[in-house]
């Protein structure tokens, strides 16, 4: 198994089982010129990392807009094609170590920023 494109990974603590990219196709545009490239796969990263927590594994969404250097260039990515998000996939290392939230009563904003009523 070429464990390459793992190693390569600087953003990632330790290789992860897998490394997930998220790219998109810079010659498709909507017929008025419209891309939605960033909401599109925004959206399924955001499923890929529920599905994976719902599956007992480790998933960090560790960067957007990836540049040359930071992997792309070890899975062969064709030019016409940018990686906007890359997600590394495995098991947690430690236990879960979850923050205490904040309450949402600190965060939650009634018909305008700051309105708390």
């Amino acid at each position: 198994m070429d464990t390459r494109p793992r190693q390569a990974l600087p953003s990632c603590s330790r290789p992860p089982a897998a490394a997930i990219v998220l790219a998109y196709d810079t010659t498709r545009t909507l017929p008025d010129g419209r891309r939605f490239f960033t909401e599109d796969l925004s959206a399924a990263a955001q499923n890929m990392l529920l599905a994976a927590e719902a599956l007992g594994y480790a998933a960090c969404w560790v960067q957007g807009g990836l540049d040359v250097g930071n992997g792309t260039e070890v899975i062969k990515l064709p030019d016409r094609y940018r990686a906007l998000i890359m997600i590394c996939l495995g098991r947690a290392a430690a236990a879960d170590a979850r923050r205490e939230k904040r309450p949402l009563a600190d965060m939650l904003h009634w018909q305008a920023f700051g309105g708390r009523d």
